[in-house]
């Protein structure tokens, strides 16, 4: 068949460019598949492309790096056979046998597993599969990659999430409930509706502990209370440590307050149990405060503000530790807590400041010294002495910073002493029983001492005769009474006589002096048997070289009786009132010498 020229050209046209459209096509498709392999190739994740029966047709270099073998030595294998630990592993019939089924729900959902590569190392696996289709064959291209970091990360951040919450809710010495727990349980309990109680308990003389063996000693014996606790606690109670030597706890099952009272008496006569120490016991007593709500119109703080009221009564009745919840002494709480913030001001401000009473030496009729008393003038009480002042002080525990006011105002009164002339005169000051635990205050009166270029000797220390004997068998505070009279100063026995000291004792201590406590004082002129007590304290006193004073003489019977059974040195009403140091000053240079003719005269008309 004749085709024509013209037709022929147009024939070779269209060849040529349906050619030159393949071509193109095959080119466009060479650059995708070079593209898309060099994506694939620089992907982080591992690629494997698999046939129906998981035989790897082609893989990326991300997945040899995860499972450490080249590529070469998967291609054509199934992982089913190099991936799986021993425990996972299947049989050749099992790998064999095994499709890919696209409906599977492996099909779109990350999947983790345990892996193993090339060298044994086992590590976390988490991979996808999805299907592909290359144009004539459908393929299987798993997506994965190692997890093992990630997951240990995730763990470590759970676990410390898991410490942090613990340490929010636990009391890390003890290992009980934590005040913010405790609260928590208190709040779930209260919006159920229902009745329950709530105990507040206190140990009693817990810084004396510390301060005589020291803070491994405290800590010991609040692990050992909280111990007790613990093992006599009920599946429902609450036990929380919620300070110091504090602590909660919470009675879900109690609504009667006698019962709580009950559970606190029982806790009571447990927290005795001693614990064993540096070969030796150690034990503390509690004081308990209970209160019970009904589960009608309290709030979590009145609760256990209720309670706090009845612990407070436990603590300063004496001879009560157990202590019910009682209207009738809610305002006295109030009040008392009124009075402690106003004395934590007052400290704070030094606001407290110090009367001055003569001491004096009848028989050579001389002031010998004068001691400080404190002295608070209250904006609604008027003025208030030690007795008023100092309890406070102590619980709210801020004895220390006190008694270095007191040595900072003895400091004080004594150059005032020496502006005016008194330069043979000192002062007397009162010091806690906490002073005479550890080197605190011994330390900063040894430094004003020195700054101040002051004779300590002028400076008398005196120490309760209870608190003198029962120290003076612990070495730190025999330690410290050393410390006070080696540096120089005067130490002497507050209240001798009516404590448990005992004459005996007087050889044992490292003191100058002892006061005559009040009461056998006053009654010196009038009992014959205190007469003979307090006489031969004198005798035995003066054989030991220790000078005695009789405190609070308020008559002139009474001094002239302590004159004639040998006393020489007095203080009290009698002879001068505590008085700013100014009029005591004054008082010595006009008063003194007026008082001691009087008496002079009384006696010769005696």
């Amino acid at each position: 068949m004749f085709i024509p020229l013209f037709s022929l050209c147009v024939l070779g046209g269209l060849l040529i460019l349906a050619a030159g459209i393949v071509f193109n096509r095959m080119r466009r498709i060479q650059l995708g598949a070079a593209t898309f392999r060099a994506i694939a190739e620089g992907a982080s994740d591992g690629l494997v492309l698999m046939k129906q029966d998981s035989r790897i047709v082609w893989v990326n270099q991300a997945y040899c790096d995860i499972m450490r073998r080249r590529r070469e030595d998967m291609l054509g294998c199934y992982p089913l056979e190099f991936a799986l630990p021993p425990e996972d592993a299947l049989s050749k019939e099992e790998i064999r046998a095994f499709r890919f089924d696209p409906k599977q729900e492996r099909f779109g959902k990350l999947t983790q597993v345990d892996n193993l590569r090339a060298n044994g190392e086992r590590f976390v696996h988490e991979f996808s599969h999805a299907v592909v289709f290359d144009g004539r064959n459908t393929r299987f291209l798993l997506s994965g990659r190692d997890i093992t970091e990630r997951l240990a990360r995730e763990k470590a951040l759970i676990a410390a999430q898991k410490r942090l919450e613990k340490l929010s809710q636990e009391d890390p010495l003890t290992g009980l409930a934590n005040r913010a727990s405790l609260r928590t349980s208190l709040e779930k309990i209260m919006d159920t509706g229902g009745g329950f109680a709530v105990l507040q308990i206190d140990m009693n003389d817990f810084k004396n502990i510390n301060d005589t063996f020291g803070h491994h000693a405290g800590d010991a014996i609040l692990v050992h209370f909280s111990k007790l606790l613990r093992d006599v606690a009920q599946d429902d109670w609450v036990v929380a440590r919620v300070g110091g030597d504090e602590f909660t706890v919470l009675l879900p099952s109690v609504t009667k307050l006698e019962s709580a009272l009950n559970v606190g008496r029982r806790l009571f006569d447990i927290a005795l149990t001693p614990m064993e120490w540096n070969s030796g016991e150690l034990s503390v007593s509690i004081s308990v405060g209970a209160a019970v709500s009904d589960g009608r119109c309290l709030t979590v703080d009145e609760v256990l503000n209720r309670s706090d009221v009845a612990l407070y009564d436990a603590k300063m009745i004496s001879g009560l530790r157990v202590r019910g919840y009682d209207d009738a002494r809610h305002q006295t709480y109030v009040e008392t807590q009124n009075m402690q913030s106003d004395t934590a001001r007052a400290v704070a401000e030094k606001a407290i400041g110090f009367h001055f009473q003569p001491v004096v030496d009848v028989r050579l009729g001389k002031v010998l010294r004068y001691e400080m008393l404190a002295r608070w003038e209250h904006e609604t009480k008027g003025m208030l002495g030690p007795a008023h002042i100092l309890p406070h002080v102590e619980q709210l525990g801020l004895i220390e910073e006190f008694d270095k006011h007191v040595l900072d105002s003895a400091i004080a009164a004594i150059q005032t002493l020496d502006r005016t002339g008194q330069t043979e005169q000192g002062v007397s000051i009162n010091l806690s029983a906490a002073a005479m635990h550890n080197d605190t205050i011994s330390d900063h009166l040894i430094w004003l001492i020195e700054q101040n270029s002051v004779d300590p000797a002028r400076i008398a220390i005196e120490i309760l005769e209870t608190t003198a004997v029962s120290l003076s068998q612990g070495d730190t505070v025999s330690r410290q009474i050393s410390r006070f009279v080696g540096a120089g100063h005067r130490l002497l026995l507050d209240d001798f006589g009516m404590g448990y000291a005992g004459l005996a004792h007087l050889t044992a201590l490292d003191i100058h002096g002892l006061k005559i406590d009040r009461q056998l004082v006053s009654k010196v002129d009038i009992d014959v048997d205190t007469k003979h007590v307090v006489a031969a304290t004198i005798d035995l006193a003066r054989k030991l070289n220790i000078e005695v004073i009789a405190e609070g003489a308020e008559t002139l019977d009474q001094i002239q009786t302590i004159f004639d059974i040998g006393g020489d040195m007095v203080q009290g009403y009698g002879v001068a009132h505590p008085m700013p140091l100014e009029d005591s000053i004054e008082w010595t240079k006009g008063e003194w010498p007026r008082w001691l003719s009087a008496f002079a005269n009384s006696r010769k008309t005696a």
